[in-house]
């Protein structure tokens, strides 16, 4: 007899046996090739974020991206992925040389795989 509308008793079935496949409550497969950066900066940083951004976007060309801003009373933040494993000296240099003709406050803050280092200051810190 099939049901209502025609064949649609087929296709529902089909699909239905198709997402019972699909184990939505698994993580997504985790990239090891990728690095995740986080700057901070506390109170008001003196420039747009999207003058940061830029700046950042052109330092890391096709080796990574500024994935999210977000700003408020209390200070800003810039997230950035690497694509590749670069490391995490080489990752804190690229921030560090793309931001260096901004006056930031000393304040500002890099999390790399972490780990927190000052913005301003080369070198890394433990």
């Amino acid at each position: 007899m099939g049901g209502w509308p025609p064949g649609r008793t087929a296709v529902s079935n089909r699909w239905i046996s198709q997402c019972a496949a699909v184990d939505l409550h698994s993580p997504p497969p985790f990239n090891n090739s990728t690095i995740d950066a986080f700057i901070y900066f506390k109170g008001p940083v003196g420039y747009g974020l999207d003058e940061l951004e830029d700046a950042l976007t052109h330092a890391l060309g096709v080796a990574g991206e500024v994935t999210g801003t977000g700003g408020g009373e209390g200070g800003a933040n810039l997230d950035i992925e690497f694509f590749e494993e670069i490391g995490e000296s080489r990752a804190l240099h690229i921030l560090r040389e793309a931001l260096v003709n901004f006056s930031l406050p000393d304040s500002s803050e890099v999390v790399i795989e972490g780990r927190r280092h000052n913005l301003l200051r080369s070198g890394l810190e433990k």
